[in-house]
C-alpha cells in the first residue's frame, strides 16, 4: 500500500520538535556527549516501532542501504559498515539515545529516573531538569500521532494495537 507523503506531516512535525530539542541540549553539552558517525554502541536487533515510525521509514527505505544480517544478527538491520542508513528517518528512540531521558519509575509511580548511554556525560556531574527528553511525555504524543496515522490512512483496525519490529520493515 503506497502512503501519501503528507499523511506524515504529523509525524514529522512531531520528529522536528524532537530534532529542536535534541539541538538544544547538544548545544549545551556537546563536549560531553560521544554519540556521532561510527558509534553504534545502542543499534541493536529486536527493536519495535509504532506504525506510523515504521511505514515513514519503509516509505523512504532504500533497499540498497539494509546492512547484512547474516553478518550480525544481533545489531539492527538498518546498520551498515557502522552507520545508519536510515539516519535521516531514523525512529524516536534512534533520536533520542544517547542523551538524558527522563522516565518514570518503574518501582514508584511518582519517581522518576534518568538515563543515558555511559558513554556519554563522564565529566558532568548533573543536568539541567529543563535539559532532560521526557520520554513518557514524548512516547504519549507519538502514540497520539501513531492513531491520528491510522485512521487518516485506513489502517486503524488492522494496526491499533500492534508495533512492527524493524526488521520487518526491511523484509517486505
Amino acid at each position: 500500500m503506497a502512503i501519501d507523503e503528507n499523511l506524515f506531516k504529523g509525524y514529522r512535525d512531531f520528529i522536528e520538535t524532537v530534532d529542536e530539542l535534541c539541538r538544544i541540549i547538544h548545544g549545551k553539552y556537546g563536549d560531553e556527549l560521544s554519540c556521532g558517525p561510527g558509534c553504534d554502541e545502542c543499534c541493536e536487533a529486536g527493536l519495535s516501532l509504532f506504525p506510523v515510525e515504521a511505514l515513514y521509514i519503509r516509505h523512504h527505505l532504500d533497499t540498497s542501504v539494509i546492512g547484512d544480517r547474516a553478518h550480525d544478527p544481533d545489531r539492527c538491520v538498518f546498520l551498515k559498515e557502522g552507520l545508519c542508513s536510515v539516519y535521516a528517518h531514523r525512529p524516536l528512540i534512534c533520536r533520542t539515545q544517547g542523551y538524558p531521558l527522563l522516565y518514570g519509575s518503574q518501582d514508584n509511580e511518582n519517581d522518576m529516573e534518568v538515563s543515558f548511554c555511559d558513554l556519554n556525560f563522564t565529566e558532568t556531574e548533573s543536568v539541567g531538569e529543563d535539559d532532560l527528553l521526557d520520554m513518557d511525555r514524548l512516547n504519549m504524543a507519538l502514540a497520539v500521532i501513531n492513531l491520528r496515522f491510522l485512521n487518516e490512512t485506513g489502517l486503524l483496525k488492522d494496526l491499533r494495537d500492534r508495533r512492527i519490529a524493524m526488521a520487518d520493515i526491511a523484509s517486505r
